[in-house]
Formats: structure tokens, sequence, C-alpha cells
């Protein structure tokens, strides 16, 4: 159950869920300075709640993270390590002859070279993160459409820097520069057939 929250202490509760009651009606104007550690808001449940910025959540109930899950043909290993040279962080990468034993068969149609395929890879950085495999064969392989992957920067200069370093051999649809909602913004398709959006400086509306 998410309430959502004033920034400010002397601004009252606005809880998505209707209050049912007098007194549940009453917490929901209550100050959040004034809120014991628990909430009364949802039905008179005391249910444990935590603060974070401008919203807060019953324990337990926090989503951990939503991230693009890219696939590959066979270069999922290079193209992760281009964008950890793009955007720094920290990379795994677990291929499927990593497999402890008795993890199950390959998938039909798999040959012995496929087992060199990137089974999982995750590269941690500074604001987000990025997960990937390749397809456990060709014939398996379809290539990413109708999304792109953006990221976005305080720094129009940083988003730049970004953008040159994802565009070597890539199909540039919109170069980078500056618009009316950014100080520079640019869309490509990398040279792995990432679609990325890239973007730094956002301004306010």
């Amino acid at each position: 159950m998410l309430h959502e929250v004033g920034p400010y202490d002397s601004e009252p509760i606005r809880c998505r869920g209707a209050a049912s009651s007098a007194r549940n009606a009453k917490a929901l104007q209550m100050p959040r300075s004034t809120m014991s550690s628990t909430c009364v808001a949802c039905n008179g449940a005391r249910a444990p709640v935590r603060y974070v910025d401008a919203v807060h959540i019953h324990s337990g109930d926090r989503m951990n993270a939503c991230c693009p899950y890219l696939y590959f043909d066979g270069q999922a290993a290079e193209a992760m390590h281009a964008y950890q040279q793009a955007l720094g962080g920290e990379l795994k990468v677990l291929r499927y002859s990593d497999q402890p034993p008795g993890a199950g068969a390959a998938p039909p149609g798999c040959e012995p070279s496929d087992m060199n395929r990137v089974m999982h890879a995750m590269l941690m950085f500074e604001g987000g993160m990025l997960m990937c495999s390749d397809a456990p064969n060709k014939a398996m392989f379809e290539p990413a459409k109708g999304m792109s992957v953006n990221v976005s920067f305080t720094d129009a200069k940083r988003a730049q820097r970004v953008f040159e370093a994802l565009s070597p051999d890539a199909q540039v649809r919109m170069p980078f520069g500056p618009t009316f909602w950014a100080e520079g913004f640019g869309m490509l398709v990398d040279r792995f057939g990432t679609p990325w959006m890239v973007g730094g400086g956002f301004k306010q509306p």
C-alpha cells in the first residue's frame, strides 16, 4: 500500500486508499510530523511504515528494481563490456558453460560452441542497471524492437560523452544536440542493435 506524502512535514497525508471510517479520515489529515511510527491511515491497520523522500511505504511492499533486459546473438559479452566503457560500473558475466553439474540440458538446436554464449550478464552503474543474455542459439534470437534504453544525466556534457562512446558504427537516429526540453539529447541504435536515448541538462517545463 502506497501513500503520497507532501515534501514538508506540515502537509497532510493523501492516501490513495479512501478512508472508510472517521478514525481513518482523521488520520489522513494528520501532519507527518505528528504521526507515530505506525500507519493508521489504511483501514485502521497499524502496519510499520518507512519514509522515502515524499512517500512512505509499508515495510515489505517495495519493488527492488526495474531495468531493461537485452538479448543478443552471441555478442552479449562484447556489448556489455562496451556499455561498461560508456557508463562505468561493475560487470558480472555468467556463460552457459559456467552452469553447475545437473543444471539441465541445453535447449534443442544448441551446438557445443553455443556453451560459450552468455547465460546472464549484469552491469550495475550509477543510477541504473542493465541485464542481458545471448539467445541459446542463433535460431532462437530476435532483435530488439519497439523500445529504447533511456539514460539521463544532470550534466549535458557527460551525456554527450556517453552518446559518443555508444556511437561507433551506430545508426544515429537523432544527432546529439540542444532541444527545447534539454541542453543535449540524441538517439541511436548501436552496433549491437540496441536502441538508445541519451540526454542531459533537462529543462524545467
